[in-house]
């Protein structure tokens, strides 16, 4: 195994190789980012599943790239990672009306 230094630096990296990809945070380039509270989340109706979606209205603060003013309506799924809370300051980024980041203002 010693003789073959080449072959262990290639097979080290080769299993190295999919840890680059999780250790670069990725560069969000969304056109509107926006400041915002949210004032409202609308519950689906009827049955709701695993894949439920819930509606959630921001108040829009300030308005950091794009044109938007008054309200951003935001999907998002009702029992998914993201929880939002009516009252808190939120940074929204959104391309073409789909989230692309969501993140709290404290």
């Amino acid at each position: 195994m010693a003789e073959k230094p080449f072959a262990w630096f290639v097979t080290c990296l080769l299993w190295a190789g999919p840890v680059f990809g999780f250790s670069v945070a990725p560069q969000i380039d969304c056109p509107t980012q926006v400041r915002a509270i949210a004032s409202e989340v609308r519950e689906p109706e009827g049955a709701t599943t695993a894949l439920s979606k819930q509606t959630i209205v921001f108040a829009i603060e300030e308005t950091i790239k794009g044109a938007v003013s008054g309200n951003l309506e935001i999907e998002l799924l009702k029992f998914g990672p993201l929880v939002v809370e009516i009252g808190k300051e939120y940074l929204v980024q959104v391309n073409q009306g789909k989230l692309c980041w969501l993140e709290s203002v404290e």
